[in-house]
């Protein structure tokens, strides 16, 4: 089953984040990642997906999303 998700209005502080990149700081990378990131893991967990798979993140309200082609777990 392939689901699209179209992001219709993106709002003020939405990105897509995954864990981020831990272990390279002595290389100049910053971790990065989720805000939360237990939160990312509960809800890939609910959803079964990999551990690491990246979400939607928004800090305030403006995200208009449309499932396109069939369901989407949200």
């Amino acid at each position: 089953m392939n689901a699209f998700l179209e992001i219709v209005r993106p709002g003020a502080l939405a990105s897509l984040q995954d864990l981020g990149r831990p272990g390279f700081r002595r290389l100049g990378v910053p971790r990065a990642g989720a805000l939360q990131p237990d939160w990312l893991r509960l809800a890939n967990a609910l959803l079964g997906n990999d551990e690491d798979t990246p979400a939607i993140e928004f800090l305030v309200g403006g995200l208009a999303v449309r499932t396109l082609d069939s369901p989407v777990q949200l």
